[in-house]
């Protein structure tokens, strides 16, 4: 894959969770979560493992947590 198109997708995730966590924050939320197959993606944005779940489609899933603080 293009380097430079590795670059902007990574900018896009990083933007992305950011303002998740920015509305998150303004509603009073405590954490996020992500539900998803992938493994390592997460991590490198502040999310912990938390548990094994089955997904709405019956698949096995793995959920995410950040935790953020409310201000």
């Amino acid at each position: 894959m293009n380097e430079e198109i590795i670059e902007a997708a990574k900018t896009y995730i990083h933007d992305l969770f950011k303002e998740a966590e920015r509305l998150a924050k303004e509603e009073g939320k405590s954490a996020l979560y992500v539900s998803t197959d992938h493994i390592g993606l997460y991590e490198k944005y502040g999310f912990a493992f938390r548990e094994e779940a089955q997904s709405i489609y019956g698949e096995s899933s793995r959920v995410y947590e950040k935790k953020i603080e409310v201000r």
